[in-house]
């Protein structure tokens, strides 16, 4: 087995002898390796990785440390696959199990599958310990990001559309190096502010950044209100240290705080109530509130070290201009 699966091997619930991972998610962090259709299963001494005509090919190239095997009569390989050691009781993850998935695993098995929450928690709990491979790729999504963000300030003009926008986010991203299949940017216009979320991949693993720009020259108001939002994101930056799920000491006026694990999929564990440990991976948001909503909202992704949090980014100092558009060479 591979680290991944061995650690998964050695922590299955007693309810479980076997673990059948249907969602593509699993077959993406456990094998690095990306299909719409697959089975993993694995019991505390093998590993065995089914997939279709599609996919076998490259599956048996890119896979190590994993059986992997064609199709051909699931419920039979699956049973052989179980009965060699000696497996007889099924789990599935409670996050991502379908009851269109429990009832196709239940016939494949001949057993019924245990949804319970003590397999899911075991997957949440890998999946949020990031390892320092994972850290690097996070570290380099997180490095286009940046780069888009800070190119953006000359190609977005005051007069383009939202949609227009988000087209532009997504020729730098592209430019820039970002392997997401698809760009997915939020931009939100509020008077002469405007707040923009940017999203960038490698390696499979993702970042993202939000800031709140001015289109334009920020008044004093609004620098004032960029001003008391960044000092109070930097202090919830540097409250991201192992210990239990809090939130930093309150902030004045109308400033919420929130967090989230970042890396396979944009927003996964752990939450805000979750212990943090060494190795989780953090999209930690600020937001001043408006009458009407966020009038300023702040993201940075920080890596919680044992030492403490350490911030792949911060805000610069004064609030960030936009509004001059270049012509592209």
């Amino acid at each position: 087995m591979n680290e991944k699966l061995a650690y998964l091997a050695q922590r299955l619930p007693s309810s479980a002898d076997c673990a059948v991972l249907h969602a593509p998610i699993h077959h993406r962090y456990y094998l690095g390796f990306q299909c719409s259709y697959g089975i993993l299963a694995v019991t505390r001494e093998q590993a065995l990785f089914l997939t279709d005509a599609r996919y076998i090919e490259a599956a048996e190239k890119a896979i190590s440390g994993c059986v992997v095997r064609l199709q051909t009569d699931p419920a039979a390989q699956l049973r052989e696959f179980m009965a060699d050691s000696g497996q007889k009781t099924v789990g599935m993850d409670a996050d991502t199990a379908t009851l269109g998935a429990v009832d196709r695993v239940r016939a494949l098995t001949g057993t019924e599958p245990v949804t319970s929450s003590e397999l899911a928690e075991v997957l949440r709990r890998q999946r949020a310990c990031k390892s320092r491979e994972e850290q690097e790729a996070i570290g380099k999504a997180h490095t286009i990001a940046e780069a888009v963000m800070e190119q953006a300030a000359a190609y977005i003009g005051s007069d383009m559309s939202a949609d227009d926008i988000r087209r532009e986010l997504g020729m730098l991203a592209g430019k820039a190096g970002s392997q997401l299949a698809s760009f997915d940017f939020a931009v939100d216009r509020n008077g002469d502010a405007m707040t923009v979320q940017v999203r960038a991949g490698w390696g499979g693993y993702q970042s993202e950044l939000v800031r709140t720009v001015s289109m334009g020259t920020a008044d004093e108001a609004m620098s004032k209100a960029y001003a008391a939002a960044r000092e109070a994101h930097i202090r919830l930056l540097g409250s991201l240290c192992p210990g239990d799920g809090q939130e930093p000491a309150a902030s004045p006026g109308r400033i919420l705080h929130s967090r989230h694990g970042i890396g396979l999929e944009p927003e996964e564990s752990p939450y805000a109530a979750d212990r943090m440990e060494a190795g989780h991976v953090l999209s930690a948001q600020t937001a001043l509130m408006g009458e009407t909503g966020p009038l300023i909202l702040l993201r940075d992704v920080v890596v919680v070290e044992e030492t403490g949090g350490r911030a792949l980014s911060m805000p610069p100092e004064e609030m960030p201009v936009w509004g001059g558009k270049e012509k592209r060479q």
